[in-house]
């Protein structure tokens, strides 16, 4: 599932921009984009609002400044909670 192997990247690099994802991952980053919102809403990554030492010369292409980190280890062998009907 991409959802995952997304995720594993991330974990596995820390701190990665769109760029290497989108290459890493063959897809858009119009595509790339939902799914790490999803990441995001769960609070297991998170955008980070600037790189350090960046002076906004704006030289830099966007996908390269957008840089999403891992938020904590996440167990991805864990199996998913299931919620049952009381």
């Amino acid at each position: 599932m991409i959802l995952l192997d997304i995720k594993k990247y991330i974990i596995d690099h820390k701190r990665v921009s769109m760029q290497q994802l989108s290459k890493s991952f063959n897809m858009d980053a119009d595509a790339l984009r939902p799914i790490l919102q999803v990441c995001m809403r769960k609070g297991q990554v998170r955008l980070c609002s600037k790189l350090d030492g960046c002076a906004k010369c704006n030289r830099c292409s966007p996908l390269m400044t957008e840089i999403y980190e891992s938020v904590s280890n996440i167990n991805l062998n864990q199996a998913p909670r299931r919620f049952t009907a009381e």
